[in-house]
């Protein structure tokens, strides 16, 4: 692919995500098929095909999220990717799905790879991959494990993930971040908090029991709004407390002392999970992007991830800021950064198309 060819490519692509086809195209390149988990489990995935295939394949790995590979984001960018001439594979990872954060993500993760190496039409050699928000970060401690080091990707773009667990989640709470300096205060994603607490809640001595707690927050990221908020409903004391404070997003000294257990006791799983204590060990090229908007990971995270990667390509996009940081600069610099954007998407592009992997972008 020369430059030109790379450069129309990226101009498919933004134009798809930033104008989606109202042409009923993606009911001809979308399909479900299934691939067989670690224990042979039927497990869906979503295949976006291209009308004039690169013979170059992404997978992109979702984030926690009920909607899983159906969500309406993931399907804009596969559908965006393919016609632009890329087969895109989207897996749904089950335990993601189910917002659970634990070691048997990246065991799904890498038995997905490791089938779709396997497929007809999918070349080994020409597949990159796309982390979406917490799906990010995973994708990149997975480049690290053994059955991917011996066969890597091309290059992995992330996308709103976060570098350190610690400084997320007191984004979470805080809704606080610093830019050059300034500290700036937003509102943060709620999501974040009970995500979280659904995880890590049921693994530390709070002092009492939140065994209903528990319950409630299982029946909440599975969406069973109606009967959350029935079980919030029989809560009384403590726990009555704790479950308004997460559910209404809330930091309260009992959410603040609950969350500093977490991060002591739980400090081998988060330091698993967080790229602060690995991702300096990670060759592959890695394309780093953030938008200014995020109020689930603040974009200062991937600013600092960036940083820490031996071979990586930045963008924190402006296009939609934060009200609170938002200078209102007018048309010509949202024009310049819709260029940015492009450029980025360029530099994705013609790196995955090279012949090696010491192509610069």
């Amino acid at each position: 692919m020369n430059r030109f060819s790379a450069l129309y490519r990226a101009v498919l692509v933004l134009v798809g995500i930033v104008r989606p086809s109202k042409s009923g195209t993606e009911n001809r390149i979308e399909k479900t098929a299934f691939y067989p988990g670690p224990k042979g489990e039927a497990t869906p995935v979503k295949i976006f095909c291209p009308g004039k295939p690169l013979r170059q394949t992404i997978i992109i790995y979702p984030g926690a999220s009920p909607l899983a590979e159906e969500h309406p984001a993931m399907k804009l960018v596969g559908g965006a990717l393919a016609r632009a001439g890329y087969l895109v594979l989207i897996p749904r990872i089950p335990p993601l799905k189910d917002l659970i954060i634990n070691e048997d993500l990246l065991t799904w993760m890498v038995c997905f790879y490791k089938w779709a190496r396997r497929r007809n039409d999918v070349y080994p050699e020409r597949i990159a991959f796309i982390g979406m928000s917490f799906g990010g970060a995973l994708a990149l401690k997975m480049v690290l494990y053994p059955e991917v080091r011996k066969h890597p990707p091309k290059s992995v773009l992330v996308y709103g993930s976060f570098y350190d667990i610690n400084t997320a989640f007191e984004f979470l709470l805080t809704g606080k971040m610093t830019i050059n300096g300034k500290t700036v205060t937003i509102t943060p994603n709620e999501w974040g908090v009970i995500v979280l607490f659904h995880n890590f809640l049921g693994k530390v001595d709070v002092g009492y029991s939140t065994d209903n707690v528990q319950r409630l927050l299982a029946l909440r990221v599975k969406d069973l709004i109606e009967e959350s908020d029935a079980e919030r409903k029989k809560l009384t004391g403590k726990e009555r407390a704790l479950a308004d404070a997460l559910l209404e997003s809330k930091p309260t000294p009992e959410i603040r002392r609950i969350t500093a257990l977490i991060r002591e006791q739980c400090k081998p799983d988060l330091d698993n999970i967080s790229p602060k204590t690995w991702c300096h060990r990670i060759d592959t090229k890695v394309f780093v992007m953030h938008g200014a908007n995020d109020s689930m990971s603040p974009f200062t995270e991937s600013i600092k991830l960036a940083a820490a990667l031996k071979n990586s390509y930045l963008l924190i996009s402006y296009l939609y800021e934060h009200r609170e940081i938002s200078t209102d600069r007018g048309v010509f610099f949202r024009t310049k950064e819709f260029f940015r954007l492009l450029f980025f998407l360029y530099a994705f592009i013609r790196y995955n198309d090279s012949d090696s992997h010491t192509a610069t972008a």
